[in-house]
């Protein structure tokens, strides 16, 4: 049983099938009327040993459902599950579907820890018990599976009237985490304002104009994908191609098909520049990808992760790939508002320029500004040990209300 959280996972599976000798399988998606009655005939034919296997694929969506999952638990043995992009086994939709009680589980997933989730985390271990095996990307891109690559940050300022707001959403936030015992509406009251607060971040005034700047003096603009927040898609297309490049979006509006022909198109050149949002995160191939900009990242490790892993694909001549990364820092801010965004920027400049074939040139202006307010020692850190710093010094509590108060 494979289960992959989106459907065009399915077809990149089933393409690969025959290297480990399925040319037999069934999908369950699309409702229950595609597949129940088929499922439960294969079930009792494996039960009765008119079959030696059953070969089931399909969306965490339709194979977390009660109906299938009363079907599965009617299987006698030697279940064997594999879950691609494992970690969504933990997000809440999921905790209720029982996917324990297999004889043999692998889970597969760059990113398995959840952020700021150990109730999610938890539950991927119970299902998967440790991890026994994993390759790093360093080793991935030692070894030419993936492409190395040069990581250039750009420091963007917040405009004062972003600072101000970045400023009073910090002091509501502090006052409402700092409560005890938050109910359900205080939780969501805050998780409301930490999302507000990012998007301040996220969607800096000055970014796109930078972004502009930097395409303009791109020599080739072929093979240029720019991810920026959420509302930002028309206004980023309109702006690249007011420069008379080819752009197109590629955001939920898209459908599959249509997906498929841009990337076809993309990877020929005849398109220059995709603008997405979150659905080049994880799963679709965008080999061709020479030039990535990174106007908006969350500080879950998770999606910078998934996006660079994107970037990194092995094409025909592509030798190394462009990371360009916008981070939201300043020299005119005061101490605590400084060190608030630091803690959300700076694990992903850590990340990103520990395995850049540049990553000593790029760190000297980086380093002169966190030396402005004695930060320096957040140049090496990680996102997952920042996770661990925010924890402590919010006495161990990992819940929502912790997160960069």
């Amino acid at each position: 049983m494979i289960i992959v959280p989106f459907l065009h996972l399915i077809d990149q599976w089933v393409k690969d099938f025959n290297l480990i000798g399925i040319n037999n399988y069934m999908t369950i998606a699309y409702g229950k009327n595609k597949w129940h009655n088929d499922l439960k005939n294969q079930i009792w034919e494996y039960n009765m040993g008119f079959r030696d296997r059953v070969v089931l694929i399909g969306s965490y969506k339709s194979m977390g459902t009660e109906d299938f999952q009363t079907l599965i638990s009617k299987v006698s043995d030697h279940r064997l599950l594999v879950a691609d992009e494992c970690h969504y086994i933990g997000t809440s939709t999921y905790k209720e579907a029982d996917f324990k009680h297999f004889e043999a589980a692998l889970g597969l997933s760059a990113t398995p820890r959840r952020w700021w989730d150990e109730a999610g985390s938890k539950r991927i271990l119970d299902i998967f018990d440790q991890i026994v095996y994993e390759y790093t990307m360093e080793e991935a891109i030692d070894n030419n599976f993936l492409t190395p690559y040069y990581y250039f940050p750009k420091l963007v300022p917040l405009t004062d009237e972003e600072v101000g707001e970045y400023e009073l959403y910090t002091t509501r936030i502090g006052k409402l985490a700092g409560q005890n015992n938050l109910t359900k509406n205080d939780q969501e009251r805050l998780e409301i304002l930490l999302r507000r607060r990012a998007a301040i971040l996220q969607k800096s005034e000055n970014k796109l104009p930078l972004l502009i700047e930097l395409i303009k003096k791109q020599e080739d603009k072929k093979h240029t994908l720019v991810y920026c927040a959420p509302g930002e898609v028309d206004e980023t297309v309109r702006a690249i191609s007011d420069l008379g490049i080819k752009v197109h979006r590629f955001n939920a509006e898209v459908n599959n098909k249509e997906r498929q022909t841009l990337l076809s198109l993309f990877s020929r050149g005849e398109i220059e520049v995709l603008v997405a949002i979150k659905c080049l995160d994880e799963g679709v191939d965008v080999p061709a990808t020479k030039n990535a900009y990174f106007l908006s990242s969350t500080s879950n490790p998770r999606e910078f992760v998934q996006r660079r892993g994107r970037v990194l694909r092995l094409h025909e001549g592509k030798n190394y790939a462009n990371i360009i990364d916008f981070i939201t820092l300043q020299d005119d801010l005061e101490f605590n508002t400084f060190n608030s965004i630091a803690k959300r920027e700076m694990p992903r400049f850590a990340e990103f320029s520990s395995l850049a074939i540049n990553k000593y040139q790029e760190r000297e202006p980086i380093r002169k500004l966190l030396a402005h307010y004695d930060l320096e020692m957040y140049l090496n850190i990680k996102p997952w040990e920042m996770y661990e710093i925010l924890k402590e010094e919010n006495g161990g509590n990992n819940e929502t209300s912790s997160r960069y108060t």
